[in-house]
């Protein structure tokens, strides 16, 4: 699926272009994804167990603009990739009222406001009313109470509930801070 680039003004006065990925993105989406697993243990992977290499990010990223069921938004600022947002749309009968959200951001461009201004808005997200969509899945860990303040604050309040995912450290001991 893909997305109209636009531009936004960032809290620090910088300036962020929003867009859809292409094809000569796949070397840096691959760098990204290892730094910004690398600069927390709260997303799903390790760096080290990246294992596809930049043709196949390549193709992954074009096998998503050619989806009518996924949405990828990149962010750069001056040239360099930030972050990231992916929108999974359920295509079963029982769940394609649903859609999954995924967000990345490299830890140096975070409290800019990049992450409030990367999501398609509720209004946004109505437009997609062919779609049904009436609930927007939400992960976040236990100790990031602060994702689901922020997403009920700028978001549509229909999130699906919290999920306690307790991720395992590169130390082995698992995350409970419930």
């Amino acid at each position: 699926m893909d997305y109209r680039q636009k531009q936004v003004l960032l809290k620090n006065g910088q300036s962020a272009v929003f867009r859809a990925p292409n094809g000569k993105d796949g070397q840096a989406m691959l760098d990204y994804l290892k730094e910004i697993c690398a600069e927390t243990d709260f997303l799903a992977s390790f760096p080290e167990e990246i294992h596809f290499t930049a043709d196949d990010e390549s193709k992954y990223l074009q096998d998503i603009l050619d989806s009518p069921n996924r949405l990828m938004i990149v962010c750069t600022v001056d040239g360099e990739l930030a972050g990231n947002c992916q929108i999974v749309f359920m295509t079963s009968m029982k769940t394609k009222h649903r859609a999954a959200v995924m967000i990345g951001l490299r830890k140096k461009f975070w409290n800019l406001g990049i992450g409030s201004a990367k999501l398609p808005k509720p209004k946004a997200l109505r437009n997609w009313s062919w779609r049904c969509l009436n609930t927007i899945g939400v992960q976040w860990r236990c100790t990031e109470k602060w994702a689901l303040k922020s997403w009920r604050r700028t978001r549509t309040p229909s999130v699906s509930g919290t999920v306690p995912l307790k991720p395992l450290f590169s130390c082995g001991k698992c995350c409970d801070f419930s």
